[in-house]
């Protein structure tokens, strides 16, 4: 049986959180990670973090935007440590946060060396453990680095990027898998590279890949309004289930339409489903995922 969660957003102090803002869950913009026995949602739009549990309970939530002291400015989650929250925020500050969303301080972290790598937006992370962080970074190639703090610096190890593309690439992570494709396909078929550990070679590169391949071929290849590309679908976000994957993709069609495509274990085409009325969110470092429905339920899926 699925679980409905219904976030009462609209209440008390998240009043000013949006879950029926479709930009809110776009897969580089907000994400849910767990913590504990509990999920966090960090939602830079609205300069937020909120903790909500399993049975559908507002356990609590810090709403302080802002850039001095303890406050919120686009934030991000940067790490999960056993014990402590990382946010990064636009301004380049890390707070630090128990479990429980209680403030312990700004700055135990070196700043991101921005110029060094040359991000162009906000990293999401996992912590490794003993002050090493994975995150991705989005700039002239895509790729994922590590960084160490020590001594008051960072210690930056770079991975070959999972792909290279002109228009652009899409790059999720869930439950240790990497799903990659272009942001534009423009093929009868479409295709979504996964890797389950990054590469530091091209030999590497080529021995990890697994595809997932759906058909396309019944949506036009037409250019959409503000975009200068022609193209068939766009993948939206992709997840590790127990049965296999799923791939929500959002079709060039009369319009912008959503489905869900299902594969098996060994990434064989299984389904499509249309989703009008939900949107896949994967928990970025658990094996949990979530839909979220006509704008405010989330349901985690089975």
């Amino acid at each position: 049986m699925s679980l409905v969660i219904f976030l009462s957003l609209l209440l008390g102090d998240f009043k000013d959180l949006n879950l029926a803002d479709h930009e809110v869950f776009q897969p580089d913009i907000a994400t849910i990670h767990r913590v504990g026995n509990t999920y966090l949602l960090s939602s830079p739009l609205d300069h937020a973090l909120l903790l909500f549990d399993e049975n559908g309970k507002v356990r609590q939530g810090y709403l302080k935007p802002g850039q001095g002291p303890g406050e919120l400015q686009h934030p991000t989650v940067f790490g999960v440590s056993p014990t402590q929250l990382f946010i990064q925020n636009s301004n380049k500050k890390f707070l630090v946060f128990d479990h429980k969303l209680n403030y312990l301080g700004d700055n135990q972290l070196p700043k991101l060396p921005f110029g060094e790598i040359g991000m162009t937006y906000l990293p999401r992370g996992i912590y490794l453990g003993e002050n090493r962080f994975q995150f991705f970074a989005q700039f002239t190639q895509s790729t994922h680095y590590q960084l160490t703090a020590k001594d008051d610096q960072w210690q930056v190890k770079a991975f070959l990027p999972l792909e290279d593309h002109r228009d652009g690439v899409n790059i999720i992570q869930h439950a240790g898998h990497f799903f990659v494709s272009p942001s534009f396909q423009k093929e009868e078929r479409y295709h979504i590279r996964i890797y389950t550990e990054l590469p530091q070679n091209e030999t590497q590169k080529d021995a990890m890949v697994q595809v997932l391949s759906g058909p396309i071929d019944t949506f036009p290849l037409r250019k959409s309004p503000g975009v200068p590309f022609t193209f068939r679908s766009i993948l939206q976000t992709a997840a590790k289930t127990k049965d296999g994957y799923i791939a929500e993709i959002k079709a060039n069609n009369k319009g912008f339409d959503n489905y869900w495509d299902y594969f098996d274990q060994q990434g064989r085409f299984i389904k499509r489903e249309p989703k009008e009325d939900a949107q896949l969110v994967p928990v970025f470092n658990s094996s949990d995922v979530f839909a979220i429905k006509d704008g405010e339920h989330l349901i985690k899926l089975p």
